[in-house]
């Protein structure tokens, strides 16, 4: 039988992990799941499984982060809308549904647009890109795509005066699309404690975020059960 090349199966570490298990309190299998993510130091560990005390801290790049409160902040300010782009799979549908409902208890229009799995694929189509150019959209956020769509991006760049946020989790290509904003873990180190986040994890962290930014009423373990499934 031919040898599937896309599973990657990682040693077994038996005694390692069952030292992790002990000072961490985890079950020996996640122990192994930290080392099959190359978290090897216990203050990582802790940061990734959210048992640091200051856990809730640890973010984006912080310049990022500020760019997109303001993006948000300029929209909600001229009465713009933002048109929240989310993949069709349960990340992208779980994100979406996340961030419409935050930025609208911010006071942001907002509207969201859903590609249609048989007829658009995936990322920015041709159908999207011409929905975006033909209505008056201030900011365009994608949720679970946009970093590949480099053509797609700069033509919707080059037509409108659309800004662009992309919170993508997918691995970042040699050319970068021209975002206003791209929130993307896979720029961060491969340590980092956000570093495995699928995009329901990013919309959590940076609308956890944003909520102290406009310090709003919401709390945000409400939106745990969308982060789980995503």
């Amino acid at each position: 039988m031919p040898t599937d090349t896309r599973w990657k199966v990682y040693p077994e570490q038996p005694e390692v992990c069952q030292k992790i298990s002990q000072k961490l309190t985890i079950n020996p299998y996640i122990a192994q799941v930290l080392l099959n993510r190359e978290i090897y130091s216990l203050t990582d560990a802790r940061f990734f499984l959210g048992q640091a005390q200051d856990s809730r801290q640890i973010y984006f790049n912080k310049s990022d982060l500020d760019n997109a409160f303001h993006l948000i902040q300029e929209c909600i300010d001229d009465e713009k809308l933002i048109l929240i782009y989310g993949d069709y799979d349960v990340d992208g549908m779980t994100s979406t549904a996340m961030m419409c409902d935050v930025l609208r208890q911010a006071g942001a229009k907002v509207e969201y647009y859903i590609p249609n799995r048989l007829t658009e694929g995936y990322g920015l189509g041709s159908q999207a890109v011409e929905y975006i150019c033909t209505h008056s959209i201030g900011l365009l956020i994608t949720l679970d795509c946009g970093v590949s769509n480099v053509l797609e991006i700069n033509t919707i760049k080059s037509k409108t005066s659309t800004k662009v946020m992309i919170c993508d989790h997918h691995t970042l290509p040699k050319t970068l699309p021209n975002a206003d904003v791209m929130i993307n873990p896979k720029a961060l180190e491969n340590t980092h404690a956000l570093y495995h986040l699928c995009t329901a994890g990013i919309v959590y962290s940076v609308l956890d975020y944003i909520v102290s930014a406009f310090n709003l009423n919401i709390e945000m373990n409400d939106y745990l059960d969308l982060v789980a499934f995503g």
